[in-house]
């Protein structure tokens, strides 16, 4: 006899199935509703919202689907999330509504791995949370286990990112001399 799985969907299948509940209701509810002159006040909100998530769906498509990343002189290490090549770092998706942000090792004070939990930024799928520790766009951070948190020389504001390989990124930023060791904590209070 066949059991009825137990299994839970994962964090990133439940955020895909948000993302198109939301964009049904959208791109559905919203111009029928516009264009029927009924209630208008909540077809606009709807849309309004609609549209300020439209770069969080694009990020989404952008993650989502497989591409090749650069690889060659420089390049240490590649996904869809970052590029570490020897001179820095690329931070995908890191401005609104899309953009990369890239930092040169030479204004990197460390870089620390540590732990990713719920309390830790592990639901914190872009921005900040703490108006300190900005996190680029990434949809399947919950899934995640590492995140890596970027201080830079003179700055108050540090970045935190999370990566598809920890272990290589680990090895990537050892190498490079920037990869602060032996302290896996979370990163709320200031720690």
């Amino acid at each position: 006899m066949n059991q009825p799985s137990s299994k839970r969907p994962s964090s990133s299948k439940i955020l895909w199935g948000l993302l198109l509940i939301w964009g049904i209701a959208v791109l559905g509810v919203a111009p029928v509703l516009l264009y029927a002159d009924r209630l208008p006040e909540v077809a606009e909100a709807i849309l309004l919202i609609g549209l300020a998530l439209a770069p969080l769906v694009l990020v989404a498509v952008r993650q989502r689907r497989p591409t090749q990343r650069p690889t060659g002189p420089g390049i240490l290490y590649a996904d869809r999330l970052v590029d570490i090549t020897s001179e820095g770092i690329v931070l995908r998706h890191y401005y609104y509504p899309a953009g990369a942000k890239r930092v040169k090792f030479d204004e990197a004070e460390y870089i620390e791995a540590r732990k990713l939990t719920a309390w830790t930024g592990g639901w914190r799928i872009w921005g900040s949370g703490d108006f300190r520790t900005w996190w680029p766009a990434d949809l399947n951070r919950p899934s995640r286990d590492t995140a890596f948190l970027l201080v830079r020389k003179g700055k108050w504001t540090r970045i935190a990112f999370t990566v598809e390989d920890p272990a290589a990124v680990r090895e990537v930023l050892r190498s490079v001399g920037v990869l602060r060791e032996g302290r896996i904590s979370g990163m709320h209070n200031g720690t």
